[in-house]
């Protein structure tokens, strides 16, 4: 948790919850991230400032894992429906009686053993995948992603909370921006 009693301008913060409670507790510029909330006195600025940007309900290195994961799945995939296939193609024509050639006999015991070490190799990746999407589920369920202003938000600002993003258009004063069915949803000060 990032807490400061002045304020960020124009710098990037990543944190589990940013809460910007002294007397400024200003957020000008750069662009925030924090995980479940982002508390500030002012958000923006009435002059024209650098864009500020603000993401809650995000964590940056648990989605660049998924993301490297679900690739990494999609790659092992596709390799082990590639040496399946061929094993397939070399096992028939080993049924039909037909002797394999010397290199296909080693192929084929390269596909096999290729075959192993990739179900070996999903395992692990699709369990972490599995476990951080349960995590993340059940973040989502225990904590409502927020971001409260207790002063002012300026127009210009823009804001995304888990999939849902909004651009500020018009000044806003004691709100509380929250997510509900993909859209940003807005109320009083909590």
């Amino acid at each position: 948790t990032l807490i400061s009693q002045e304020g960020i301008m124009q710098s990037p913060a990543t944190a589990y919850a940013v809460k910007l409670t002294g007397k400024r507790g200003v957020i000008v510029g750069g662009e925030i991230v924090a995980e479940t909330e982002i508390v500030a006195n002012t958000v923006g600025s009435n002059a024209a400032a650098a864009q500020t940007l603000l993401t809650v309900g995000d964590n940056p290195a648990r989605r660049a894992e998924m993301n490297h994961l679900t690739e990494q799945l999609k790659n092992m995939t596709t390799e082990l429906d590639k040496a399946t296939k061929g094993m397939v193609v070399l096992k028939a024509a080993q049924d039909r009686g037909a002797a394999l050639p010397p290199e296909k006999r080693e192929l084929l015991g390269k596909l096999t053993r290729a075959s192993l070490k990739l179900k070996n190799e999903l395992k692990p990746v699709q369990d972490r995948l599995a476990q951080m999407t349960a995590s993340e589920e059940e973040t989502r369920k225990h904590h409502q992603a927020k971001i409260s202003v207790v002063g002012t938000m300026y127009p210009g600002v823009k804001v995304a909370i888990r999939n849902a993003k909004r651009n500020i258009v018009e000044e806003m004063r004691y709100v509380t921006l929250t997510e509900r069915n993909s859209e940003i949803k807005t109320s009083s000060f909590k």
